[in-house]
């Protein structure tokens, strides 16, 4: 499955191609479209076997967001609170965490929660630290 964005740099690649422009200029108009190009999402190579991957690794990885979005279940919360491209994720996941009795939160894996030391010292979790001023963790913020 491709990306939108690279759909779209194809098909500009090919009319391109179709043109008078030499290959020289094609590639700087491409560099240059890639550049200003939307919504380009790093995609799974097809002779990769999802099965086979590593979850735990992958909610470090800044760039294996849209992957994660979409196998929600397998994320390791407590490594993906340090992954400063996961925020919409952990805004999600810790309004999830503030709806749970005391019970139901205290039955979660560690991996499965939300690691405070992590999102305080996550620079892009600004927001949710101020909207969580009880759980954060002063000495990873400072």
């Amino acid at each position: 499955m491709n990306s939108i964005a690279y759909r779209k740099f194809k098909i500009v690649n090919i009319l391109l191609n179709k043109s008078i422009f030499n290959e020289n200029i094609i590639n700087i108009i491409l560099n240059f479209y890639w550049i200003i190009l939307d919504n380009k999402n790093k995609i799974l190579l097809n002779w990769i076997n999802i099965n086979n991957l590593n979850f735990n690794y992958l909610s470090y990885n800044k760039n294996a967001i849209n992957l994660l979005e979409n196998n929600f279940d397998k994320i390791n919360w407590r490594y993906l609170s340090g992954n400063k491209n996961a925020i919409k994720l952990l805004e999600k996941r810790v309004k999830f965490e503030n709806n749970l009795s005391k019970i139901e939160y205290n039955n979660l894996s560690n991996n499965n929660k939300i690691n405070w030391n992590l999102l305080s010292n996550n620079e892009n979790a600004i927001n949710i630290i101020k909207k969580n001023l009880k759980k954060i963790d002063w000495n990873t913020l400072s």
